[in-house]
C-alpha cells in the first residue's frame, strides 16, 4: 500500500501543477495541500471526493495507492494507477482551467518554491468544507503583503500592511483580535485603537486603557469616561492622582460639576467657580496641563 501523501504528490506532479494551483482548483489553501503531502494531515470526506473527481481516480486509489499488481477487485473501473500518471498512454483528463486560463510553464516555474510570488484567493463554501475566505495580494511593503484578508468560521489569521481577519496584525488592522498602528476590533491593541476592549497610545472603546483613554470605563494618564481612572480624569465617576472632574470626583484637586460651573475641592477648602474661572484656575495651579485639556474641562462645565 502506498501512503496517501505520496500518492497525492505523485498525481499533482504528474499533472504539472504546483501546490498553489491545486489548492485553487479545490478551493482550499496551499498550506492545506502542504500538510496533506507532508503526511501531517488527511483530507476530510468532502475534500477526498473533490480530489477523486479532480484526478479522475477512485478514493481507494488515493488512500491505498492501488497498483497494477493489486487485486482487480480492489480497484475502481476508472481508477488510474500511480505509475501510469506520466505515461503517454494515459487517457486525457479534463483540466479545471480553461484554455485562456491554463497556466504556462513560465507562470508555474518556482511557484511552489516561493508561493508568495502568486496572489492567492481561496474560498470554502458550504458543501466544500469549512467556511473560509482568504486573499493575499502579490504586492508587498515592508516585507508583508500589501493586503491580506482571511475570514471564516475559525480563528484565521491575517498579517499585512492592511489586514482583515479573525486575528489580524499590520499597520492598519481590523478583526476579532487586532494589533497594529491603527487597529479596530473587539479586542484591539495599537497606537490608535478602537474596539470593545482596547489598549493603546490613544484608546477608544467600551473598556479602554492608554495614555489617552476614552470609554465607558477608562484608565489612562488622561482619562475620559463614565467611570474614569487616571492622573487626570473626567467622567461621571472620576478618580485621579492629580485632577478629577465629574459628578463624583475624587482627587487632590476635584471639580464637582454643577450647572454652569463647578465646586472646586482643594486641600484648603471649597471654591465655586464659573467655567471661565475654572479655566484660569487650572492654568495657574497646574501650568503643565495641556491647553486642549484645559479648554475641554471648561467646556464640560459650561
Amino acid at each position: 500500500m502506498i501512503p496517501f501523501h505520496i500518492t497525492l504528490k505523485t498525481l499533482r506532479q504528474g499533472r504539472g501543477l504546483s501546490q498553489e494551483q491545486l489548492a485553487e482548483a479545490l478551493g482550499t489553501s496551499r498550506q492545506t495541500i502542504s500538510k496533506w503531502e507532508s503526511g501531517a494531515a488527511l483530507p476530510d470526506a468532502i475534500n477526498l471526493l473533490s480530489l477523486s473527481d479532480f484526478f479522475a481516480v477512485s478514493t481507494d486509489t488515493l488512500l491505498r495507492g492501488v497498483t497494477p499488481d493489486s487485486d482487480p477487485a480492489d480497484r475502481s473501473p476508472d481508477a488510474i494507477p500511480i505509475e501510469a500518471v506520466d505515461s503517454p498512454d494515459t487517457p486525457p483528463i479534463d483540466d479545471p482551467f480553461t484554455e485562456d486560463e491554463a497556466p504556462t510553464a513560465d507562470s508555474t516555474a518556482g511557484a511552489e518554491e516561493n508561493p508568495a510570488q502568486t496572489p492567492r484567493c481561496t474560498s470554502h463554501l458550504p458543501g466544500r468544507g469549512r467556511l473560509e475566505y482568504e486573499y493575499i495580494s502579490q504586492k508587498k511593503l515592508f516585507g508583508m503583503p500589501l493586503v491580506h484578508v482571511h475570514l471564516g468560521v475559525g480563528l484565521y489569521r491575517a498579517k499585512g500592511v492592511f489586514a482583515l481577519g479573525m486575528i489580524s496584525s499590520g499597520l492598519v488592522s481590523a478583526g476579532l483580535l487586532s494589533m497594529g498602528l491603527l487597529s479596530f476590533g473587539l479586542l484591539s491593541l495599537g497606537l490608535l485603537a478602537f474596539g470593545g476592549f482596547v489598549l493603546g497610545g490613544a484608546a477608544f472603546g467600551g473598556v479602554a486603557a492608554g495614555i489617552l483613554a476614552a470609554a465607558g470605563i477608562s484608565i489612562g494618564v488622561f482619562s475620559i469616561g463614565g467611570i474614569s481612572l487616571g492622573v487626570i480624569a473626567v467622567g461621571g465617576i472620576a478618580i485621579a492622582s492629580k485632577i478629577a472632574v465629574g459628578g463624583l470626583a475624587i482627587a487632590p484637586t476635584s471639580l464637582d460639576v454643577v450647572k454652569g460651573g463647578a465646586y472646586v475641592l482643594t486641600e484648603t477648602g471649597t471654591l465655586t467657580l464659573t467655567p471661565a474661572e475654572v479655566e484660569e484656575y487650572l492654568r495657574e495651579t497646574i501650568p503643565y496641563l495641556p491647553d486642549w485639556l484645559v479648554k475641554l474641562i471648561a467646556r464640560l462645565l459650561g
